[in-house]
């Protein structure tokens, strides 16, 4: 990366740790906002950290709804990046689970299939053809298959970090640590370096890996949310065949990874070696990780005679080891991004968006948005630098409401014309529940609505008891990327908590990505069992649990 000069401050972003969710968050941050003048740091190099020991694979399983969100989004992140930028070194590879018979309706219920690679039974030759040589499925074991993984390499990072250092307004530096973020009391932070520069930022992200959880940390007021845990895989000296699968055993939360390019298998295993210190230098597979490791390879292979390298590091695990995004204490407009529990690459774009969401929250200056909630009928939310309010049932022409919905639904090719004159009518949007509307302070125009369809409501889709429901969420297409989509969200969750209803569902078509990440960054959890037909579209359903329930 560029030595830095003297840089005009502030940053409007600074990002500290350029590891695979560093880069992502930087990146991220670009792509939205072309305008921001972003700095990213390392103490080392870019993807040295955790991140240089990664197995950088993506296997498509979700044990949680947490993960099963960020599972999803990132898949679709990825998609677009690899669009964007065809030489990021992300290739396919077919995905093999094994299981028991007992766990197996379990282990499918947890696997991330998508129409194009529908999840099927395997017989045991063809899941052993796929499988390193010599594998041999257990009595009384299944497999499946027919799903997509994705893998990278250790070249990921540096793409995206040499992807950021063509972009202006950008500048990248290796070598240098931050050692201290502090407030400046007007709502910027203040970085300052070991070598005694400081810089100052609007925002900034720490994307520290393990030394997020670290019982030394390198910066003051980290929340403790973490914990460090120790990850080791052994190299097995197998030459993998073309079209060799990634094999997860699903019993020992292990798997066989294909290297070809270095005539091997990776085998990663589940160590629990907790709350070391992330310097992965002193670290070593001890003998109880190799009797943990054999173990559970002899029911297997043959592993006799095999001579098995090695590597360890940690990571930091979270809650569920599901990664957060946690504000900074005492630093505003400052936040810990992290707990990637060593699925970093997998869920490093949807983590990195989550941030970017948190950190789009603030006004230019720094200081955090305005509260919301404010009555029935007076203003929800403010923000300051988009100018605009967010509304309950406002007073304004039933046509403008309908224009809305047209240019969004009709125009954007989601909704035929027949339907909409009947979903879009003022008397089937009235009817439906409260509509929340975004309007421009200065112009008065309305910028976009979503309606929050109250608890046994006629016109309600998938919710049951207890259960309100958006409907029509809608953005006026030139006032996108404003955070206007964002608002009408946020203040229409506050207003279902404000009257005590315990979830929130929403129901979306398959290819409107944009407002599944919008769902997913605020917090929203896919539902696939909850999946609807209707007009021949397909709805992806979502819900979120509210705090006051």
């Amino acid at each position: 990366m560029a030595v830095m000069a003297k840089p005009r401050e502030p940053f409007d972003l600074a990002v500290v740790g350029a590891g695979i969710v560093g880069a992502m968050v930087a990146l991220l941050a670009r792509r939205r906002h072309p305008e921001w003048r972003i700095v990213l740091a390392d103490r080392s190099l870019a993807g040295h950290g955790a991140t240089r020991y990664s197995a950088f694979l993506d296997v498509p399983l979700a044990p949680t709804p947490g993960k099963r969100a960020l599972t999803e989004r990132s898949r679709v992140l990825y998609d677009e990046l690899r669009r964007e930028l065809p030489s990021l070194p992300l290739r396919e590879l077919p995905a093999v689970f094994v299981s028991s018979e007992g766990r197996a309706p379990r282990l499918a219920g947890e696997i991330v299939a998508d129409r194009e690679s529908p999840l099927r039974p395997l017989d045991a030759a063809l899941a052993a053809s796929l499988a390193p040589d010599g594998f041999r499925l257990p009595t009384g074991s299944v497999a499946l298959g027919g799903v997509r993984a994705v893998r990278a390499d250790d070249t990921l990072v540096r793409t995206l970090v040499d992807e950021l250092r063509a972009r202006p307004s950008t500048v990248c530096v290796e070598g240098v640590e931050v050692a201290s973020v502090v407030g400046d009391g007007g709502g910027r932070q203040l970085l300052t370096t070991h070598d005694g520069r400081t810089w100052s930022a609007r925002r900034t992200a720490l994307c520290l890996g393990p030394w997020l959880g670290s019982s030394q940390p390198r910066i003051a007021g980290l929340p403790r949310k973490w914990r460090v845990k120790k990850v080791a895989a052994l190299h097995v000296p197998i030459a993998p065949r073309s079209g060799s699968a990634v094999v997860y055993l699903a019993d020992e939360e292990a798997f066989f990874l294909p290297q070809p390019e270095q005539r091997r298998f990776l085998f990663s295993f589940r160590s629990d070696q907790w709350d070391c210190e992330p310097d992965a230098a002193p670290l070593r597979i001890d003998p109880r990780d190799w009797s943990c490791a054999r173990a559970i390879m002899k029911r297997y292979m043959d592993v006799v005679d095999m001579d098995l390298g090695g590597v360890v590091y940690c990571d930091a695990y979270g809650a569920d080891a599901v990664p957060s995004v946690e504000p900074l204490d005492g630093v505003p407009g400052a936040f810990a991004v992290g707990g990637g529990a060593g699925s970093g690459f997998r869920l490093a774009p949807a983590l990195a968006e989550r941030a970017l969401q948190a950190l789009e929250e603030l006004r230019a200056g720094g200081v955090g948005p305005e509260p919301g909630l404010r009555g029935e009928a007076a203003v929800l939310g403010r923000e300051e630098a988009d100018m605009f309010d967010v509304v309950a049932d406002p007073a304004i022409a039933d046509d403008a409401v309908t224009s809305l919905f047209d240019a969004v639904y009709v125009k954007g090719g989601y909704t035929a014309p027949a339907i909409a004159e009947r979903l879009f009518s003022p008397a089937s949007v009235r009817s439906r529940g409260t509509t929340l509307a975004a309007i421009g302070r200065q112009s008065g125009a309305l910028l976009g609505a979503v309606i929050v369809v109250p608890p046994g409501n006629h016109g309600r889709q998938i919710s049951v008891d207890g259960e309100a429901e958006l409907h029509l969420l809608a953005v006026r297409p030139d006032a996108r990327r404003r955070g206007v989509g964002r608002a009408l969200v946020r203040d229409a969750l506050r207003f279902a908590e404000a009257r005590g209803w315990r979830r929130v569902v929403l129901s979306t078509q398959r290819q409107m990505t944009e407002a599944q990440a919008l769902y997913a960054a605020a917090g929203f959890q896919r539902r696939p069992e909850r999946d609807w037909t209707r007009w021949g579209s397909h709805y992806l359903a979502y819900d979120i649990e509210l705090t006051s329930s």
